[in-house]
């Protein structure tokens, strides 16, 4: 076997790490909450960057249900601390509730709206990026019911 393809097919080793997993943390992920729950690894205010793990140190993060509880001016700002504890090409798999959804309005502490536009600021392959150039992420994956869930799963680009 070639130096080359042993590279490609040599194993990374880093943490997945559930953020916001409350009571309901993956089986293998690390778990990081802002409360005390069952399960839960990490107590941390999780609108309080930057989160208390080595940059490029999470082969994948899981973010349900939490990104639109970090404050407006902030979500870039989160955007990019995830991008921060990602490996190069990690995944950060990402839900909220539609916005204007009952979900939505169902908890005061919702101050953040997340749409499908909202990727199209992570990716340089849209014109939305220029707006504000945060760390370049890749839309692999988006999904959106107005009446219920926004998820996508974005890539690490590297700059």
């Amino acid at each position: 076997m070639s130096r080359k393809m042993r590279k490609n097919l040599a194993c990374k080793t880093g943490i997945c790490l559930d953020v916001g997993c409350r009571d309901r943390k993956q089986p293998n992920f690390v778990g990081i909450d802002s409360k005390i729950h069952p399960g839960v690894d990490v107590i941390h205010n999780l609108g309080k960057l930057p989160y208390p793990f080595d940059s490029e140190s999470c082969l994948t993060i899981k973010a349900a249900h939490v990104v639109e509880h970090i404050k407006p001016w902030l979500v870039f700002e989160w955007f990019d601390e995830m991008w921060r504890l990602l490996l190069p090409d990690g995944q950060l798999a990402v839900s909220a509730p539609y916005p204007g959804s009952r979900g939505f309005y169902n908890d005061p502490t919702h101050c953040s709206f997340i749409t499908e536009a909202t990727w199209q600021h992570l990716d340089p392959d849209f014109p939305l990026y220029k707006l504000y150039e945060p760390k370049p992420w890749k839309i692999e994956y988006s999904i959106w019911r107005p009446d219920g869930n926004i998820e996508a799963i974005l890539r690490k680009r590297m700059v």
